[in-house]
């Protein structure tokens, strides 16, 4: 109410050449009754029914703008239907400029009183149902301003909510083919299984002949995507990468970005007892550690994605050698275990890990990108 849903939407329909419909209006012409006369005779909740009863055969009907009272759009079962058949925007205003525009107006049934109760009533509307309405498509904020500068910023909102759209479906047929930025086979293999259920055609680095990319970046963010949006830059394809690594508290986050680097030779035993060493060393005795991974997807066009996944333990008294496992696996005892990675078997080190978690989130985005 006082929004300007009225006025905008006319402007709005001759702008695009569809009928405007007032649902208020219609209301009124099913019930025979004005809006006051129809909460009088019958309470709001006959009210109510009666316009969700109305307002489903004008979104189920003929193309058109359509301006609702707000009190449809927080009805539950409209909502879902305004949703599944329209595009929703919200004129939204704030309280001076509705209490401007509606105080006065005896024709609005739900702000009759004098001055304090209309605005008391504008406070409660705006706190029990602006959460509903922020569920809209757009959301164009209302200015006092001339009718036509809001008509010309909502149809701008409208542009550009097509073109993001249009945008987000080109991705959905752009991730047919996907680089991995790796010459690891054992990671090759897993993620060529992993994706192959979303019929992406997955090439590695190493299948491409494609050199490394050098790891500057401070941060296993910076490095995954320093890999994957070069790649991707240089390829034109898709492309994800990933970095990790193990933090440990008492070494301030160390070997961190520098894990490989950090073993000797990248001999990983080495790594362990030149681990080991610094902590005994550290004044800092907290024996807390964690192992992040951080997977990101670079478009050609220079868009990202990322993907973290981390798990929190400590680091051992001692080597926990086992069957599985590689790197720091065997000085890693993750939360709620008293076994370290390296103890664990291949499925349940997965099920768990931090390079697993990344990836489980990178899958759910693949198929929320299928829909």
């Amino acid at each position: 109410m006082g929004s300007g849903k009225t006025s905008v939407g006319k402007r709005l329909a001759r702008k695009l050449s569809l009928p405007f419909v007032d649902g208020d209006q219609e209301i009124e012409k099913a019930a025979g009754l004005s809006l006051v006369d129809v909460l009088k005779c019958f309470g709001e909740k006959e009210y109510r029914a009666g316009e969700e009863r109305v307002m489903k055969r004008l979104l189920q009907g003929a193309p058109c703008v359509l301006a609702s009272g707000g009190g449809s759009f927080v009805a539950e079962q409209t909502r879902k239907l305004a949703k599944q058949y329209a595009l929703t925007i919200w004129l939204k205003a704030d309280i001076n400029t509705l209490y401007q525009r509606t105080a006065g107006r005896t024709r609005r049934p739900f702000l009759l009183g004098d001055n304090d109760t209309v605005k008391e009533k504008l406070r409660e509307y705006i706190t029990e149902e602006y959460p509903f309405y922020s569920e809209a498509d757009i959301v164009v904020e209302t200015r006092n301003e001339r009718v036509e500068n809001t008509v010309r910023r909502v149809l701008s909102a409208i542009n550009a909510y097509y073109k993001q759209n249009r945008r987000k479906n080109s991705e959905k047929t752009m991730i047919k083919e996907l680089l991995f930025a790796s010459h690891n086979a054992g990671k090759i293999t897993e993620i060529k299984e992993m994706l192959a259920p979303f019929g992406i055609n997955v090439k590695s680095a190493q299948d491409m002949d494609l050199p490394d990319v050098e790891e500057t970046g401070k941060t296993f963010a910076e490095n995954s995507l320093l890999k994957s949006q070069t790649i991707a830059k240089a390829t034109g394809i898709p492309c994800i990468a990933d970095d990790s690594g193990l933090c440990v508290d008492a070494l301030n986050g160390a070997p961190g970005v520098y894990s490989a680097r950090y073993a000797p030779d990248r001999d990983f035993e080495k790594g362990m007892d030149k681990l080991l060493a610094e902590m005994a060393q550290s004044a800092n005795k907290s024996r807390a550690a964690h192992f992040s991974c951080v997977v990101s997807l670079a478009y050609p066009n220079g868009r990202y994605e990322l993907f973290e996944g981390r798990v929190d333990g400590h680091i051992a008294e001692q080597k926990m050698h086992g069957n599985e496992g590689f790197g720091y696996d065997p000085l890693f005892v993750p939360e709620g275990y008293d076994c370290s990675f390296a103890q664990m078997s291949h499925e349940a080190k997965n099920s768990m890990s931090h390079r697993g978690r990344a990836m489980q989130k990178f899958v759910a985005y693949l198929q929320k990108l299928q829909g």
